[in-house]
């Protein structure tokens, strides 16, 4: 147990399928990422994060001629955003070369059909019953849980029965919430267990597989104002918020359960961590709530910067989680809208007071969401900036500066509007109309 320990705590566990011959030659060399002619960057290399679009892949090819490969990554060896990316749910892609012994596991996807075929070929490839040893790494005190969610993620995609048996998410709760007793992490891990039952597995869905590393905020948030109007959700965190602020109901009944579970955590998180989950559910693709609510969360984490006994750290946290959604907000998670979460982070350095246009600036170049951070900043000085985004050779990035300059709304920004007119990308020339349109 010791190796596989050592081989596996404090890494990203990632599977890759590959033909036979392909792995071949990864298991001697390596992985390579692709040239891609006319491209900035290689042509990445993909992986899943968990086994079940894995063993989804390992079905639909032809099994004779491909091999799985289970693939740990230690965590701090790489840079988030520069080397690597949470490209969406459950993938991973890599942009730089990775060593051959990163692989720990290697076999044929012939006759892999079911979660338990898969359990039972990687329990031969470590030699050792994954269940069993997957869930004793996870109850082990002596190893941080920050090091392990990788290795509970995967014991939970291949054997739920015994993820929930052992117990594995009250230590998740336990380790999350911080500073509670025994006698206390057993409640809260009652009132999750007799939660709304879809409550319960969105909340592990998010927090194991939506974000690059698991976020205990932003899953418990998101997954709560499913049931719960997102207001309702800031409110039990921050009671100044005003529950009562409803422009719209929920497309689900609040759920009771949920409600009490969320009263009993919320309170408990720091103002930092409850900035991320409030910009994440302002992001949410199916957000139940108008424009209306929207500001309401808007200003409180505008806020929270101002409100912090140390004013330095308010600015830290507030800078944390801006940069952190202005570098990723506009990925495509399948639940998140990225110009939300955009506008969000610019409200958490609004919170701040502190003018960020040079370091933005210097950012540009290499993190698309700054066009539309000078957009939502209404940033003049960003003008000859958008201006020669507008000559960019990505119909996107034109599109997003016409966006841009339409919210600065200077005679010298629309003008550049009206210029953009006669590209020729339909994305464009309707960026272009709707800002024209907006301002009759």
């Amino acid at each position: 147990m010791n190796e596989i320990t050592n081989r596996l705590v404090n890494h990203l566990l990632l599977w890759h399928c590959t033909l036979s011959e392909n792995a071949e030659t990864i298991e001697r060399e390596g992985f390579r990422p692709g040239k891609k002619p006319g491209m900035p960057r290689n042509r990445p290399i993909h992986f899943f994060q968990s086994a079940i679009p894995f063993l989804d892949m390992a079905t639909a090819v032809d099994q004779a001629n491909y091999d799985g490969l289970l693939c740990a990554v230690k965590k701090d060896r790489y840079n988030l955003g520069d080397d690597y990316a949470h490209q969406m749910t459950d993938v991973f892609i890599f942009h730089v070369p990775l060593p051959p012994d990163i692989i720990v596991a290697r076999f044929s996807v012939t006759n892999i059909r079911t979660k338990e075929d898969l359990k039972r070929v990687l329990s031969k490839q470590l030699q050792c019953d994954v269940s069993s040893t997957f869930s004793d790494i996870c109850l082990n005190e002596a190893i941080p849980w920050s090091h392990i969610t990788a290795i509970a993620s995967t014991l939970r995609a291949l054997d739920e029965d015994t993820y929930h048996k052992r117990a594995v998410t009250k230590r998740l709760l336990r380790e999350e919430i911080g500073e509670v007793d025994e006698q206390n992490s057993e409640r809260l891990f009652s009132l999750l267990v007799e939660s709304n039952q879809a409550f319960h597995r969105r909340f592990l869905d998010l927090y194991y597989g939506e974000y690059p590393f698991p976020h205990f905020a932003r899953a418990l948030m998101v997954a709560g104002a499913r049931f719960v109007h997102p207001v309702q959700v800031l409110a039990l965190h921050a009671p100044t918020v005003g529950s009562s602020v409803r422009s719209a109901p929920s497309k689900h009944q609040d759920d009771a359960s949920v409600c009490a579970l969320l009263a009993e955590i919320l309170p408990r998180l720091s103002r930092k961590e409850s900035v991320f989950g409030a910009i994440e559910m302002a992001a949410m693709r199916k957000f139940p709530g108008d424009e209306k609510d929207l500001t309401v969360i808007e200003n409180w984490i505008a806020q929270q910067a101002e409100r912090s006994e140390i004013p330095r750290i308010g600015r830290q946290l507030a800078e944390e989680a801006a940069f952190y959604f202005i570098r990723f907000g506009g990925d495509s998670f399948p639940s998140r809208r990225g110009e939300p979460a955009v506008r969000m982070a610019v409200a958490a350095l609004r919170g701040t007071g502190v003018d960020y246009f040079e370091y933005l600036l210097s950012l540009a170049e290499t993190h698309g969401g700054l066009i539309q951070v000078f957009g939502f900043l209404e940033e003049k000085r960003a003008i000859p900036y958008l201006s020669s985004c507008l000559k960019h050779e990505s119909k996107g990035v034109r599109a997003a500066a016409v966006e841009a300059l339409g919210r600065i709304g200077t005679e010298e920004a629309i003008n550049l509007v009206k210029q953009a007119a006669n590209d020729k990308a339909k994305n464009v020339q309707r960026a272009v109309e709707s800002v024209l349109r907006q301002r009759l």
